[in-house]
């Protein structure tokens, strides 16, 4: 069984609540490729690339306002050696 989307409508107050808050600041920081958090993945982002491989706590040191896991390019939930291919060919793409 497919459980329901919400269990119940949003009150009027929590749908205000949800207005004033605004969008999720961490949405707009997650693309694939994109480590210096500018909005794109190019050559900018080569060394925060590097920093990523060296764990997370390291790249969230240095980039505390992105997110790790957009250095996780071929998408399998860790961010490792495997990740050097998928994001050298996203940046020959764009």
């Amino acid at each position: 069984m497919i459980p329901p989307v919400a269990p119940r409508a949003l009150t009027e107050a929590e749908a205000l609540q949800n207005l004033a808050a605004g969008p999720d600041a961490t949405a707009a920081n997650e693309k694939l490729g994109d480590l210096d958090c500018d909005g794109d993945a190019d050559f900018d982002d080569i060394v925060p690339f590097v920093v990523a491989l060296n764990g997370q706590a390291v790249y969230e040191a240095q980039y505390p306002d992105c997110n790790w896991l957009n250095a996780d390019c071929d998408e399998d939930g860790d961010v490792d050696f495997d990740d050097i291919v998928p994001f050298a060919n996203l940046l020959g793409a764009g």
